[in-house]
C-alpha cells in the first residue's frame, strides 16, 4: 500500500501523543483514522497531525504508526494507539 504520509514508529508516536498530553490536550483528541484503499479492500491507520511550535515543523505533519499495511478494523487500528501510548509510558525514567 503506497502513501503519502511519513511512518514513526510506535514508540515515536506514543511519545507524540505524550507531547500533546504535556499541553494539556487529551492525546486521544488528536488521534485521526486515515482510510486506505486498495486491490484487496479498505485498512485503517492511526494518524496523528504534528504542528510546527510543538513538533518544530516548518509546516503541520501528518504522520501515521503500525502496521505498515494498515489495520483491517477500527478497533485493531484503536489498539495500536494503546500500544503506542503505552510504550511511551513505559519508556519514561521510574
Amino acid at each position: 500500500m503506497a502513501h503519502k504520509y511519513r511512518q514513526l514508529s510506535e514508540l515515536e508516536f506514543g511519545l507524540a501523543l505524550l507531547e500533546w498530553k504535556s499541553l494539556g490536550v487529551y492525546p486521544m483528541e488528536m488521534v485521526a483514522a486515515i482510510e486506505f484503499t486498495d486491490d484487496k479492500g479498505i485498512f485503517w491507520a492511526p494518524a496523528l497531525e504534528l504542528y510546527d511550535k510543538t513538533h518544530k515543523l516548518k509546516e503541520p505533519e501528518v504522520v501515521i504508526t503500525g502496521n505498515g499495511n494498515g489495520y483491517k478494523t477500527r478497533e485493531q487500528m484503536l489498539r495500536c494507539v494503546g500500544r503506542c501510548w503505552d510504550k511511551a509510558i513505559a519508556s519514561r525514567p521510574k
